[in-house]
């Protein structure tokens, strides 16, 4: 059965973003950014079966993070989320600002509850905090000094609790969901 995947939905990972980046007053840190959205998108995979925004996961040093919005933060690369945010080297990191909010019509209610439950309950941590907490996330394995390592769904899926027979259902899922991508590409 083939692996659980789903690409980047663009505009979903940018109004999280915002969402979040509005909630720390129009301005955070990229590290912390990075964390969020990776949290945001475990707890969607926990509580709603499916992803907030989607991406590949990896283990990095720093802790896990989604690879498409950390280089969407650093490179501007993400041709609508560039239109809503914007990265600047602060002294000792890098920031995140937002430039013009981007709404919430591809975030549903459940989401959105996720998005800001998540915000609340770490708002208050040192980013030190943050990330002894993303280390300790079930799915997460310290990679070797310079590389990462991949994260699967299914892993994350197994750290939140889910059984071997629902991931199997939604390993089927996902495989009809990317074949009738397909067909109507």
């Amino acid at each position: 059965m083939a692996t659980i995947r789903h690409p980047l939905n663009e505009a979903e990972a940018t109004q999280i973003a915002c969402r979040i980046v509005e909630a720390y007053g129009g301005d955070i840190d990229f590290y912390r950014l990075v964390k969020l959205l990776y949290l945001v998108e475990r707890e969607a995979w926990q509580k709603l079966e499916q992803p907030a925004m989607g991406g590949t996961y990896f283990s990095l040093s720093a802790g896990p993070m989604i690879s498409e919005t950390a280089n969407a933060v650093k490179k501007g690369n993400l041709s609508f989320w560039s239109k809503h945010l914007s990265t600047r080297q602060r002294e000792k990191d890098l920031a995140v600002t937002l430039v013009q909010p981007a709404g919430r019509d591809e975030i549903s209610d459940a989401l959105l509850e996720i998005v800001d439950d998540i915000v609340q309950r770490t708002k208050s941590w040192k980013n030190d905090t943050l990330k002894v907490h993303c280390h300790k996330l079930a799915e997460y394995t310290e990679p070797p000094p310079h590389r990462r390592l991949t994260i699967t769904v299914e892993k994350i899926l197994k750290a939140t609790g889910k059984s071997p027979e629902r991931i199997k259902k939604l390993q089927l899922e996902s495989e009809l969901w990317n074949k009738l991508d397909a067909a109507l590409a």
